[in-house]
């Protein structure tokens, strides 16, 4: 350290705003090189929530994506395949229950018939009209 470097601080610590030298751009002692996060990644959580099939289709993208190129975003990704699988199921399980529902219905079509058929007989309405 030169006292008289103009860029060093008087008493010997770092200068202010900014990184100790010999880091590179991008890079944190506390936190480690910084990585992006993969965008199929999000678009597997948003796309779970929106349209299920669609969580499960860019998870698996996103996963094979983070394991060639080392990007952030893994536990996105496995929450929208999660998800995706969650509520894919919910769903099928609700068009099969509707499907069985309907087929119940329509073969005891019979025993939902009403035992009181009115009368097509009116006078009853009208005897007491003096």
């Amino acid at each position: 350290m030169n006292p008289q470097d103009p860029n060093q601080p008087p008493y010997g610590g770092q200068q202010w705003g900014g990184q100790p030298p010999g880091y590179a751009p991008g890079y944190s002692p506390a936190y480690g090189p910084a990585t992006t996060t993969n965008t199929m990644a999000i678009i597997a959580l948003v796309g779970a929530l929106v349209f299920a099939p669609l969580g499960i289709v860019f998870g698996h993208i996103a996963r094979g994506q983070i394991r060639r190129t080392g990007e952030g975003g893994r536990g996105l990704a496995t929450a929208g395949l999660i998800l995706g699988y969650i509520f894919t199921g919910i769903w099928v399980l609700t068009v099969v229950l509707l499907i069985i529902f309907g087929v119940f219905v329509a073969s005891h079509e019979s025993d939902f018939e009403p035992s009181y058929v009115p009368s097509s007989d009116t006078s009853v309405f009208f005897t007491h009209i003096p």
